[in-house]
């Protein structure tokens, strides 16, 4: 007979310290997430969620960026007209270039926040994907590993949800 304390001579792993009896059968597993909530439907319904509410913002962020480009070809198409007059003097035309460059120069700022927006709402949305996973995953694994075992996976959670957060 082996001692229970050393390596299993076929895998070289050494047992695990839990006792057999206590784990859960692969049955009671499949019956505690059976009668617990529906894990992907819950995670498919909060990204419906989050996918709805930034393409709202999206939507809005598309008409104000249209409504600025509009607004600002309107006015260069009247700036260039004035460039067409013939009696024009040098400071005229170079006071209406300047204008024309300062609405090119605004532009590009507003093309940069709009980028900057975007890139802050995706973010955000991934932020909410993943700790909307990470519950629903937790209360899987607490339907699974019992009360033990969520103990274990709550200490470990605020230095997982700050890696997330701030990686």
């Amino acid at each position: 007979m082996t001692n229970p304390a050393e390596p299993n001579p076929e895998t070289g792993r050494k047992p695990s310290p839990r006792n057999k009896a206590s784990m859960p059968s692969r049955e009671d597993v499949r019956a505690r997430l059976h009668g617990a909530a529906d894990f992907s439907g819950e995670m498919q319904a909060v990204m419906d969620e989050v996918r709805a509410a930034g393409s709202e913002a999206v939507a809005s962020n598309d008409a104000s960026m249209r409504a600025v480009f509009d607004m600002a070809n309107q006015y260069f198409a009247v700036l260039e007209k004035q460039l067409e007059k013939p009696n024009l003097t040098s400071d005229e035309e170079n006071s209406i270039r300047d204008r024309m460059m300062q609405i090119l120069e605004h532009l590009e700022a507003k093309d940069t926040e709009n980028k900057a927006f975007l890139e802050r709402g995706a973010q955000a949305r991934m932020k909410v994907a993943v700790v909307g996973l990470g519950v629903l995953s937790l209360a899987a694994a607490g339907a699974v590993a019992g009360p033990e075992g969520l103990k274990q996976l709550m200490r470990a959670l605020p230095e997982a949800a700050r890696k997330t957060i701030d990686p």
